[in-house]
This record gives C-alpha cells, sequence and structure tokens, in this order.
C-alpha cells in the first residue's frame, strides 16, 4: 500500500506535465470559491463527489474540481463545464487563490494541503476507512489530523457520525441525496434497446441499480428473490464483472428471470429506471453496509418508485422504503411493493421524504456551517 501511495502522488497533478508551457495561475470570478479534491473523474461515476460540487455552484459558488482523470474529462489545465463549474488538471494553477475552501473526502489527499498557503478544510468522513483506497493504518492518523484542522466536519450517516463525534462534537450529519431534476423524463422517452426483450416479457420489473461488490450485494438474497418469484423479471444495472468480479462466482445461468446489462451512463438510468414497477436495495447487513447512505435510494425516490430493502440502518430512517428482515419477508415486501407504485397515498409520503433529500437542502445546510466559521 505505501508503493501504491507514492505511485499515485507520482501521478498526481504536481509531478505531471501536461500541458507545457504552464498556464497562468487561475484567477477565479468570484471571491467565494471552493476546490473538490479529486477522488475519481469527473465523467467516471455520478455519485457524491460529482453531486455537491454542482450544488455549490449552483448555490453562486466557484467551485473547481480537481481530476485525475486527464483523458477520460478531457481537460488540460483549467476548463470551464458549467456556471461557476471549473474542472482542473494541475494544482499548481490553483496556488494564487486566497483562502479557499478545501473539500476532502479521501485521506490519501491530505498532501494537496500543501500547495496552499492559507485554506479551510471541509472534512467529509463517507465510509468506514478500511474499504477505502490505499488504506492503511496511517489513514487512522490522517483522519485524527483532518478532525483537528478542518473548519467543517461532516459525514454521511449516523453511524460514520458517531465514530467522530467524541472528537468533533459539532460535526454534521450529510447523508446522501439527489437533483430530482436529473429524473424528470419528457414524454416519448426512447427505450433502450437492452430492455425491450425483458418488456416484452410483460412482467413487472424489479430492478437494482449500483456497484455489484462481495462486501456490498447480498447475492444469496438475489437468488432466493428470483426463485420465489419467477413470475417477475429482476434487471441488475451497474459495474460488477469490472469492480470485483464477484459475480463471476455465481450461476447466473441458472435464474433466467434475473438480467446482468452493465453499467450506464448516469443520464441513462432514468430510461431504465422508469420501467422498474420496485426497486431495490439488496444489501448484506453489516458494519459496513449500516455506515452507508445509499445515494441511489434518493434516485429511486426521485423516480417515484417503491423501495425494498434489508435491514441495514440508514434507511430505516425513511417510513417510505419497505425493511425486510429476511429473505421470506424480502419476498413478501416485494409483491406488496409492485401494488403502491400507483398509490396515492404511499406516492404521497415519497414526495415528502424526497423535498428533504435534495443536493440543494445538504448543501445549504453545509453552507451555513460555513458561514458560522468566518
Amino acid at each position: 500500500m505505501t508503493f501504491q501511495r507514492i505511485f499515485y502522488k507520482i501521478q498526481s497533478h504536481y509531478a505531471r506535465f501536461y500541458g507545457l508551457p504552464m498556464q497562468k495561475p487561475f484567477v477565479p470570478p468570484t471571491d467565494n470559491v471552493i476546490i473538490f479534491l479529486p477522488l475519481w473523474g469527473w465523467n467516471n461515476m455520478r455519485q457524491r463527489p460529482q453531486h455537491l460540487p454542482r450544488a455549490f455552484a449552483k448555490a453562486g459558488w466557484t467551485v473547481i474540481f480537481l481530476t485525475q482523470d486527464i483523458h477520460g474529462d478531457d481537460v488540460v489545465g483549467i476548463k470551464q463545464i458549467s456556471e461557476h463549474l471549473f474542472l482542473c488538471s494541475r494544482v499548481r494553477l490553483l496556488k494564487n487563490i486566497k483562502s479557499p475552501w478545501i473539500y476532502m473526502n479521501w485521506l490519501v489527499n491530505m498532501y494537496y494541503l500543501k500547495f496552499f498557503n492559507q485554506y479551510k478544510l471541509i472534512y467529509d468522513y463517507v465510509d468506514k476507512l478500511e474499504i477505502m483506497a490505499l488504506y492503511t493504518k496511517k489513514m487512522i492518523r490522517e483522519q485524527q489530523r483532518s478532525l483537528k484542522i478542518a473548519k467543517v466536519v461532516t459525514a454521511t450517516s449516523s453511524t460514520l457520525l458517531e465514530d467522530i463525534i467524541h472528537v468533533r462534537p459539532d460535526a454534521l450529519l450529510i447523508p446522501n441525496a439527489v437533483f430530482p431534476e436529473d429524473f424528470i423524463l419528457k414524454n416519448n422517452v426512447p427505450v433502450p434497446p437492452d430492455i425491450l426483450n425483458i418488456l416484452e416479457q410483460r412482467k413487472p420489473i424489479i430492478g437494482y441499480y449500483g456497484i455489484f461488490s462481495k462486501w456490498k450485494i447480498d447475492y444469496e438474497l438475489l437468488k432466493f428473490i428470483a426463485r420465489e418469484l419467477p413470475e417477475y423479471n429482476f434487471v441488475m444495472i451497474g459495474p460488477g464483472f469490472d469492480f470485483d468480479d464477484s459475480l463471476n462466482d455465481h450461476e447466473w445461468e441458472k435464474f433466467p428471470n434475473i438480467f446482468f446489462l452493465g453499467k450506464k451512463n448516469y443520464q441513462e438510468l432514468p430510461y431504465y429506471a422508469c420501467h422498474f414497477d420496485t426497486a431495490l436495495l439488496p444489501l448484506i447487513v453489516n458494519e459496513i453496509t449500516n455506515a452507508i447512505s445509499p445515494v441511489k435510494l434518493f434516485e429511486y425516490f426521485a423516480m417515484k418508485l417503491p423501495v425494498v430493502s434489508t435491514n441495514i440502518s440508514e434507511c430505516r430512517k425513511f417510513h417510505a422504503v419497505l425493511i425486510a428482515k429476511g429473505h421470506e419477508e424480502f419476498v413478501l415486501h416485494i409483491r406488496k411493493a409492485v401494488l403502491l407504485k400507483n398509490d396515492p397515498t404511499y406516492q404521497a409520503l415519497v414526495q415528502k421524504e424526497l423535498a428533504l433529500n435534495t443536493w440543494d437542502y445538504r448543501c445549504e445546510k453545509i453552507l451555513n456551517r460555513m458561514n458560522e466559521t468566518r
């Protein structure tokens, strides 16, 4: 892991020679500037690390997203991609920015802080440390230092908040959320070709999208519900074979009503989810998943989908989620959920829970705390 960290730093912005000759240092158009340190590229996935920058930009801040994916994001130096929002491939271009806010959720990136003479740090505790990339025991010490120097500390779940509240009693609970407008579909939306044959079977479609990994997904549960509900089709979307290859550990050909459609772009997800009758969160229940705030839960709400979940902590907070405490109850809840999709009372509950779980609402809460620290 130590070698991997060194290699990561060698491949980072300050050691790269992309874009020579060097551009002039970036001059932000506003005084309110926040820099998001990289976790992955802007176009790699669309989750919390991309959604929060969008929310800050909507709030009028100059947002700079440092990306490691130079080629995938097609950026050398600085590139503006929307109003107030910039991608940057060279951290040295930001050296003249005075007292920026810096957002960090991956502790390996602490070395970026040395590029700034003055800064105000936001440390966002997003996952249990042991599942984060390039984890070593050094990360524990890095977290302790981050908790000490950060002006604002946030955590994505109540479990994670409990881990740090004794050190930072002022830490904020900032779960994941959604931009509802991303999931509003216009009329005459084209049907993706790889779901056409599934729709032609005219069975209710039970769907999931997200990462497939052995530490996260209860594969035995998926097989159980597929056997018990042959009259339903199960559509699974997301990286799996190219993530940790755990999908290959199972004989999915024995389950003709389970369809794995692979990874889709964020913009494509509503084109698939609009055909779901119910959405799933088939997570293994353990210490790690009980610390997760599933971003897809709020996206399911935005699509007005009933949600059936295993008994993880963050999902128990929402009355619109049908929580199953075992495999048999999961089957019963799926049957019930399919009937709720067009139920006005249930849909009113979904909309109520959606209203307080938007990225704009989360950003406002963070901004209020930032203003308190000035």
